[in-house]
């Protein structure tokens, strides 16, 4: 067999010791003292190795989040937000998916979701925007306040 298989340390240790039971260099009690597991899991992971060969002594659980939402649920999350939450924030929204949709999903979630929707060049573009309009807006009311201040000089001779 090619090809790369990821593992941990503690599966390297396990392969280690199960070749040496399989060429009966250790026998079950030992190769169980070894690895800290019982002399039927030894067994277990004898057959996965014969099966399986290297692959079969690697932890199962590993790549697998079972936390992690379907791709599924986020896309239909995502369409409701968009049609008929596009103004509320991620806390807000998330209440009307639980209440409204009986969906359950993390506020976090949302939040990440919504800044990916959300594109960031636009964000960028309106602060840019709106700096401009403070700019001249501070412009104007201090030509203003000058002008007034200007006006009421010669009265006060």
């Amino acid at each position: 067999m090619k090809g790369v298989i990821t593992m941990r340390a503690k599966d390297l240790d396990r392969i280690k010791v199960i070749e040496r039971l399989a060429r009966k260099e250790l026998t079950q009690i030992e190769a169980g003292k070894l690895l800290d597991i019982s002399d039927r899991q030894v067994r277990t992971l004898l057959r996965r190795y014969q099966k399986l060969g290297d692959k079969g002594l690697i932890s199962r659980k590993l790549g697998n989040n079972h936390r992690a939402l379907s791709q599924h649920l986020k896309d239909e999350a995502l369409k409701l937000i968009k049609s008929k939450y596009p103004d509320f924030g991620p806390t807000l929204a998330t209440e009307k998916l639980q209440k409204n949709h009986n969906i359950l999903i993390s506020v976090e979630t949302v939040r990440q979701d919504i800044f990916k929707i959300k594109n960031l060049d636009t964000t960028k573009k309106t602060l840019k925007h709106l700096r401009s309009m403070f700019k001249a807006f501070y412009i104007y009311l201090s030509v203003k306040v000058r002008t007034k201040c200007l006006s009421f000089l010669p009265a006060l001779r």
